[in-house]
Order: structure tokens, then sequence, then C-alpha cells
């Protein structure tokens, strides 16, 4: 039986569904941020079952904990500044804010260097093998035209023929 959300008090609470609806994440989700510390429940009994109970509270703190992810913060990171500040971003000094945006931003930065040259490296492999490619070519045309692979003669440290195909400067 799903209770969509009730009120104790002044306090609005919701079941599980009811709170990963309306913070658009899965309930698998609000299991592993509850396991790891993010955010917490309440429970409540009814009958023999235990319902766990979540507050618009909870729900500002994932809408929050899904803003950090957008911006790159890591759960261990939104964890950490949990820690310190609670889930009141308000509550965070404006020159602490701006050194943590800077830091990540600096993060980033390193991050797409990186991953810049690794674009790089994957992109002199592609020419590489490209350049494999024509030379593979190249060996099955020699092999066509004069019944022998230049590139193989020379690499078994025999003498080349005398007349061959060149990838670099053509016939020779």
């Amino acid at each position: 039986v799903e209770y969509s959300s009730w009120s104790r008090g002044e306090l609005k609470i919701m079941l599980i569904g009811e709170l990963a609806r309306r913070a658009e994440v899965s309930r698998d989700t609000i299991r592993f941020y509850q396991g790891n510390g993010l955010i917490t429940a309440g429970f409540r009994r009814a009958g023999s079952r235990f319902y766990r109970d979540y507050s618009d509270e909870t729900l500002e703190r994932l809408i929050l904990i899904k803003q950090a992810k957008k911006a790159g913060f890591s759960l261990r990171e939104v964890k950490h500044f949990f820690e310190i500040y609670g889930s009141d971003v308000e509550t965070i000094p404006i020159e602490e804010q701006r050194n943590i945006i800077n830091a990540k931003l600096s993060e980033i930065e390193d991050r797409l260097k990186q991953l810049k040259a690794v674009k790089n490296y994957l992109l002199e492999q592609l020419k590489e093998i490209a350049w494999k490619q024509r030379a593979a070519q190249q060996d099955v045309i020699q092999t066509k035209l004069f019944g022998v692979n230049v590139h193989a003669s020379k690499k078994r440290g025999q003498k080349a023929m005398k007349v061959g195909i060149d990838l670099k400067n053509g016939v020779y």
C-alpha cells in the first residue's frame, strides 16, 4: 500500500515513492544516498510493517545533491559539505562558496587537459593505423604487379628489387 504524503504537525511527511517522484530520482538512489549518510529517514509502524518517512527537508537535500552532481561534485564532496554546513547553501560564507567553485573549475581545467592529451594520443593512433593500412595495400599492389613484396624483402634484410613502389616518394 503506497501512501503519498501526510502531515505530522507542521512537518509534511512522504513515503519513498512520493519522494522519488518529486525529486525525480529512483527509489534505489534514495536508498543509496540514505545508506551513505547523505539523507536520513524517520520510521513509522503501520500494523506489522515499518515505513520510512521523508520530510520536505529531505526533498530539498536531494535536489541540492542533484545540483551539486550536475556541477561536477562527487558524492563524497557533497557529504563533506553537508557535514560542515548542513544542507542550507546560504550558511556557506560567500568567500568559501567562491573558493569551492574556483577549486572545482581548476579541477575541471586539469581534467580537460588530460582528456585533450588522451584525444591527441588516440588521433595519432588512428593516423598510424591508417598509414599501416595504406602500406599493406601498397604491399598487395606490389605483389600483384611484381610478384614480390618489396617491403617484406627489405624487412628480411634481403636486397630490394630494382623496381618497386616507395610509399613516400613514388616509383623507384
